[in-house]
């Protein structure tokens, strides 16, 4: 502090709060140093030092927030926490949470939280000097409103249940997921989806069972967790007529079975009638080979003019002009159209399977081997072969040929047919002269 005679003083730094120090003033001169009297003071106590910590653990319903005291001033810390909230500022809005005492770290956990809520977290601690507050932290818990994300293709459609499908996105909460079904959009009825509740994003179904044939059905998807429940768009649906089996009589009283097919009722046999519906017309029988290859009016046969071995087993042949006259198929049911026969190929698998679908078993009706023949849905398509423009009969149990209304040109028109090496089904024309099956399909 210098030499000299006088007043002498220095500043002390670098002190800590509320400790008691010492002070002892000396001189030094030729003879020595002497030493003054002793005295004591004590620094003051400030304001404890604290931070608010990073948030931890964070769920859509709980958290984990604290702090750290570093230093306590140089008073106790009598009182250490946070205070939390939805709005900025907590200390002055939220809630208080007491967490202990003393120096250190500190952290409890937060319950009961919100899902998608941002959250602020101010940490605090009390010492004999008053109160110090960390900074301002805050945190979002994750969670929203579920989507539905895409409501998929339905599934197993049958007579009387169908498989609903949907993806789901769950917005990281439980969700519960159901169907509502009914015959207006005032639905009625709901099936949980089977993976419902759900936390991650996901397909989900549900069987719907209890329904009626041949009807128009409308459903939603409900999804619905702590945020909210959303709605889809109303979709429909109707269900088959696939498997259901009746008859019906043509107007000379044959009696033809008939099954449901997708939403198409089928004979299950080919036209034997050589009458037209009205019961009283009689459609022309065309029998010599020249008669037949000259006509463009309406005429029928009998494969090899054999009336006996084919009536019940492959039942007549007609030219496309007795089709073209529209009365050839019992009231109510018409010949098909290529969009009739599309619909039916589509439904049993495509063309490429449609063959096989639809073919009778075994080979009593159709050659070895009759590749592909399943019969599944009970069309029972028989290899009747066909009658040439020209007259000749050929292709009996080697293929089976079917007339649609559908006019190609001027001289051909449309029609399916099956083939016993192949399982396909084939569309395309030939001469309306041609003679060929007939299949009744119920308008």
């Amino acid at each position: 502090m210098g030499s000299g005679d006088g007043d002498f003083s220095q500043t002390l730094t670098e002190l800590s709060r509320s400790i008691s120090y010492y002070v002892i003033a000396f001189a030094t001169n030729i003879k020595g140093t002497s030493y003054g009297s002793e005295i004591s003071f004590s620094t003051e106590p400030v304001l404890p030092a604290v931070i608010t910590a990073t948030i931890l653990n964070i769920t859509p319903y709980s958290a984990k927030a604290g702090g750290v005291v570093s230093s306590s001033g140089g008073s106790d810390v009598t009182e250490r926490g946070i205070y939390w909230g939805t709005t900025a500022n907590p200390v002055a809005t939220g809630i208080k949470l007491a967490i202990g005492s003393g120096t250190g770290n500190f952290a409890d956990s937060l319950a009961n939280l919100t899902p998608g809520t941002t959250y602020y977290v101010t940490a605090y601690a009390v010492n004999g000097i008053g109160t110090a507050y960390g900074e301002d932290k805050s945190f979002l818990t994750p969670g929203a409103e579920p989507v539905i994300d895409k409501i998929l293709d339905i599934q197993d459609l049958t007579t009387n249940s169908v498989v609903l499908s949907a993806i789901i996105v769950p917005g990281e909460l439980s969700t519960t997921v159901t169907f509502e079904v009914g015959l207006t959009t005032s639905y009625g009825t709901s099936a949980e989806a089977d993976e419902s509740p759900l936390t991650e994003k996901d397909t989900v179904t549900a069987l719907i069972t209890g329904l009626t044939s041949n009807t128009l059905y409308h459903y939603r998807i409900v999804a619905e967790n702590d945020l909210g429940i959303v709605y889809s768009a109303d979709s429909t649906f109707r269900t088959v007529i696939t498997g259901l089996v009746s008859t019906v009589t043509d107007s000379e009283g044959n009696i033809y079975s008939t099954i449901g097919i997708g939403y198409q009722e089928w004979m299950t046999g080919n036209l034997k009638s050589v009458v037209y519906r009205n019961g009283t017309d009689s459609i022309p029988l065309a029998e010599s080979d020249s008669l037949w290859g000259t006509m463009t009016t309406p005429a029928y046969c009998w494969y090899a003019g054999d009336s006996a071995a084919n009536y019940n087993t492959y039942g007549a042949l007609y030219n496309w002009y007795a089709v073209n006259t529209g009365n050839l198929c019992p009231t109510g049911w018409h010949v098909p159209t290529n969009d009739d026969i599309t619909e039916l190929v589509n439904y049993v698998g495509g063309s490429g399977a449609a063959g096989g679908m639809l073919k009778e078993t075994g080979t009593a009706h159709w050659n070895t081997p009759n590749t592909g023949a399943t019969n599944k849905y009970g069309y029972t398509a028989r290899g009747a072969g066909k009658r040439s423009a020209e007259g000749v009969f050929d292709f009996v149990k080697v293929e089976g040929n079917w007339w649609t209304s559908t006019e190609y040109s001027t001289l051909n028109a449309s029609y399916m047919n099956i083939l016993f090496n192949y399982g396909n089904l084939f569309q395309a024309y030939l001469s309306k002269k041609t003679g060929m099956s007939v299949r009744c399909v119920k308008d």
